[in-house]
């Protein structure tokens, strides 16, 4: 009994046959977008405060960013593959924002 609910095989990934949604790949792109801005200003930040600044301060700040700029994209990804749980990492500080707080207190 093959493709049962309770197989022991491991599940497919869930890859949609012509990619993923285009919701989806807006989001994606908008991120990898933000992602790629954050880096450049980043760098821009640390040229600009070489002189002034220690370069092991600048060294660990450009790691932190660079790790965690990297931990987002890998979850942008696996949005693209339609994992739930990173649909959900990814929108859950969004309402968080500022705006999102007075739209909902308005209702």
């Amino acid at each position: 009994m093959t493709g049962t609910a309770f197989s022991v095989w491991p599940a497919s990934p869930r890859v949609h046959p012509g990619g993923p949604p285009h919701a989806v790949r807006v989001a994606f792109v908008a991120l990898v977008v933000a992602l790629v801005a954050g880096g450049a200003e980043a760098i821009t930040r640390a040229v600009r405060a070489f002189s002034t600044a220690d370069p092991a301060s600048l060294a660990t700040g450009l790691g932190f960013r660079a790790a965690l700029y990297l931990l987002v994209l890998a979850v942008a990804v696996r949005m693209t593959y339609g994992d739930r749980w990173a649909h959900l990492l990814i929108a859950i500080p969004a309402l968080y924002t500022r705006h999102a707080r007075r739209y909902f207190r308005k209702r």
